[in-house]
């Protein structure tokens, strides 16, 4: 009944609402931003950027430090032409622009291989080009505008990007990511250039996804995603890397937003320190209200999850000295719960987890010339957990510790990037960094005795270092090639090694384009791992544990079909080796599975991996009001450990397909009312688990995994269907909107995997999650 009433009164919102009047006056708005040349990052002087269409033209040109503004800009979605001798033109499309904010867009240009005076060369690059110039494969970039507007994403990023090619999401709800049958641990989160902790909420460490992202996307600008064979610039990661950015606060204007809704509610806010100065601020903080959907009972979390995060940024320009930056992020998060006995309603058990991270970041950006620049930056971070689980003693009739996790790291990391464009043909870039830990981490479980034992207790350092060259050659205007080097150490056991990447991109034509790539990666395993306890055994055999590597091999094609539609195919092969197994040569367990950052076992590097797909994808841009996202993957991983057997990994799924539409409507033809859906369904193999032993479980009073047959069972075909619906209106200066969103429309219940019920003494399944809708309300001003 609570839930009829609830899907009731969202109803009679959004009927009240879209009927509600509003006026048809024009409104306008100012559209602003930096124009950079691609290579060097320095500013671009002269830059014509104008509104194509308008009448007279709507335009401006950049001044000397490359900004621009174009003033009374009519509401709606606009297109931006940026033209400058010497350079290839760009074309952006779709810039929403709303009433109470000003719109800023910052952009690079490349220049052109043909130095004559008065030529300007059409842009090649397609709209998800990537904004760093070195990457040329197995990258994507991510839109703010996507994240806000493609259904399922509940504006979080992490879940954008699981509808693009190769990469999966949970079944179970979470936001942790499978790229290309990896480990989700084998994610890398950057912000602003810069290796931060996992930036999730209920999370631990060696997890890299978690319930809900610590950053929403009111804070976010255009950001990258690398799905394989990356540039030296990135090392310490095997499966893939999310290099996030944060925008920056608008300095003339002071501005604000509210929103309320089920996630939470936060408040943003921008603007400039004082009035006519350079530098700016943005800050954004959010508490969750959660509670709501547990007491609908249109969700049911297992206790009541409650967090608050807060995320900001500084921006402080100088006249000489170059720009200074501070940003930083930080979340608190809790869920409690309890269980009772089926039948006599007594209480059997309770839990509670608390986790937290914080990152606080320094960054200065100097420029020796218009081709040479310096990014250095210092940072410190944490991030912690604290686990508990307590049992009835039927003996005693007592609650007693069955479990008990605390895990805490610290970080700090220095370095710096040096990047210089030598010419159009040529561009050098090299970096230094550290980063040193500082970790304490205790864990204790009853074991099969009912002894109290201790899996953890370690208090200590230790610290990654890495150096890196690239060169980008611009062979000719069609061929460019990227070649680079990564050195990394590991100071805990002195591990250290040299890898190669390099990559091509070649342009057949106008509008084709083959590319590929070779690299090779590795990446430390979680810092718990090497200092577990493991029964009968002195000290920590894991300490001396090498890195887990990996070759990556990638070919690809795209075809840029016209203005708005892209085609893109890519293969991949992906050879791991030198992964961690159990020290056994009747095993089957290895690291490779892993999703969080503990073992109780001795572990070698003896294991091997091998993941290989096809990876398709046909997207239609946002133009005439409606847009569309088709991707497939066909990919296979597997295994193999001490046991020698050839086994699927955790996350061989097989095959995922996406399809995604979306379409806006101007109500009444008003473009200060605008209605919008989008929808998007996802099929694909469910993730493997091992199966249970009933008999063996029910003698032991706990769940007993046939090992032999580990991750053979695959989970059932997932099916998930999204929708979102927003209404925006826009009034003088101020701008709102109303959205639900719902996961999983059809509530399908596709089985993820298995437990033991000790009460029932039977097997019992676990689900994917069930519908979960999502209503906020936000205004700008």
């Amino acid at each position: 009944m609570k839930t009829i009433r609830f899907w009731a009164g969202l109803l009679a919102i959004l009927l009240l609402l879209i009927h509600q009047s509003v006026s048809s006056q024009s409104l306008t708005q100012t559209v602003k931003g930096t124009i950079i040349d691609a290579d060097s990052r320095a500013p671009i002087v002269g830059a014509n950027v104008y509104i194509p269409g308008t009448d007279p033209v709507l335009g401006s040109a950049t001044d000397l430090d490359g900004n621009f503004k174009i003033e009374n800009v009519p509401v709606g979605r606009i297109d931006l032409l940026i033209t400058s001798i010497g350079y290839e033109e760009r074309y952006l499309s779709n810039i929403v622009v709303g009433s109470a904010k000003e719109v800023v867009v910052n952009a690079d240009i490349r220049e052109s291989l043909i130095r004559l005076t008065e030529v300007i060369v059409t842009d090649k690059k397609h709209q998800s080009e990537l904004s760093d110039e070195m990457v040329l494969v197995s990258g994507l970039s991510v839109s703010v505008e996507e994240t806000k507007r493609f259904a399922g994403t509940i504006n979080d990023p992490a879940r954008l990007v699981t509808s693009f090619a190769g990469i999966q999401g949970d079944p179970a709800g979470s936001n942790h990511i499978v790229v290309r049958g990896n480990s989700p641990n084998t994610v890398m989160w950057r912000m602003e250039g810069i290796e931060i902790p996992n930036p999730n909420h209920f999370t631990e460490e060696g997890e890299s996804g978690g319930a809900i992202n610590i950053l929403n996307s009111n804070m976010l600008a255009n950001s990258d995603f690398y799905t394989g064979a990356f540039t030296a610039d990135y090392g310490n990661v095997l499966g893939s890397v999310f290099d996030m950015k944060m925008r920056t606060g608008n300095n003339e204007k002071r501005e604000y937003s509210v929103g309320v809704g089920i996630l939470g509610t936060d408040i943003t806010l921008e603007g400039p320190f004082k009035n006519g100065g350079r530098s700016s601020y943005l800050a954004n903080y959010r508490y969750s209200t959660l509670a709501i959907l547990d007491d609908l009972g249109i969700v049911d979390f297992g206790g009541v999850p409650k967090y608050q995060d807060l995320s900001f940024k500084v921006n402080m320009p100088t006249e000489n000295a170059g720009l200074f930056t501070v940003f930083g992020i930080g979340g608190k998060s809790r869920i409690d719960d309890e269980y009772f006995d089926e039948n006599s309603s007594e209480l059997e058990g309770a839990e509670s987890f608390r986790s937290a991270m914080g990152t606080v970041n320094l960054n200065h950006a100097y420029f020796i010339n218009s081709n040479t620049s310096f990014d250095s930056y210092v940072g410190l971070s944490y991030n912690g957990s604290d686990y508990s689980y307590d049992e009835l003693n039927e003996v005693s009739q007592s609650m007693e510790r069955d479990y008990y996790d605390n895990l805490e790291k610290y970080s700090w990391r220095l370095g710096t990037v040096f990047n210089t464009k030598i010419n159009a043909r040529h561009v050098l870039r090299a970096g230094v960094n550290h980063q040193q830990f500082h970790f304490n981490f205790f864990q204790e479980y009853l074991d099969d005795d009912d002894n109290m034992t201790t899996g953890l207790s370690d208090e200590g350092n230790a610290g990654i270092f890495r150096v890196f060259g690239s060169w980008k050659f611009r062979v000719t205007d069609d061929l460019t090639i990227t070649s680079g080097l990564n050195y990394q150490a590991f100071t805990l056991n002195n591990e250290q090694l040299i890898e190669p990447r390099i990559s091509f991109k070649y342009r057949l034509n106008e509008q084709q384009s083959i590319f590929g790539g070779f690299g090779m990666h590795s990446q430390m395993s979680p810092l718990p791992v090497y200092y577990s306890v493991v029964e009968g055994m002195d000290g920590r055999p894991n300490k001396s544990l090498d890195f887990m590597k990996a070759r990556h091999f990638v070919i690809g094609y795209d075809w840029v079909l016209g203005k708005n539609l892209y085609f893109k195919a890519e293969t991949f092969y992906q050879e791991l080796y030198d992964i961690p197994v159990e020290n056994d040569i009747t095993s089957s367990y290895s690291l490779i599975n892993s999703v969080n950052g503990f073992t109780d076992k001795e572990l070698v590097n003896e294991g091997t991996g091998i993941n290989y797909g096809l990876e398709l994808t046909l997207e239609r841009y946002f133009q005439n009001h409606y847009y569309f996202l088709v991707t497939g993957s066909l990919y296979e991983s597997n295994y193999k450990a001490l046991d020698g057997i050839k086994r699927d990994t955790r996350f061989n799924g097989g095959h995922a397909v996406n399809f995604l539409f979306g379409k806006e409507f101007y109500l009444r033809g008003n473009q200060n009312r605008i209605f919008n859906i989008s929808t998007r369904v996802t099929t694909t193999g469910g993730f493997r688990f091992t199966p249970l032993l009933l008999d063996e479980s029910i003698e032991k009073g706990e769940g007993i995994y046939d090992n032999a047959n580990r991750y053979g069972v695959p989970g059932d075909q997932f099916f998930k269907w999204d929708i979102s619906m927003s209404y925006q209106w826009n009034r003088t200066k101020t701008r709102q909107e109303i959205k639900l969103e719902v996961q999983n429309l059809t509530n399908n219940q596709a089985k993820t995997s298995e437990y033991y019920n000790s009460d029932a003494q039977a097997l019992e399944m676990e689900y994917q999650l069930p519908l979960f809708p999502v209503i906020t309300y936000t205004v700008e001003f």
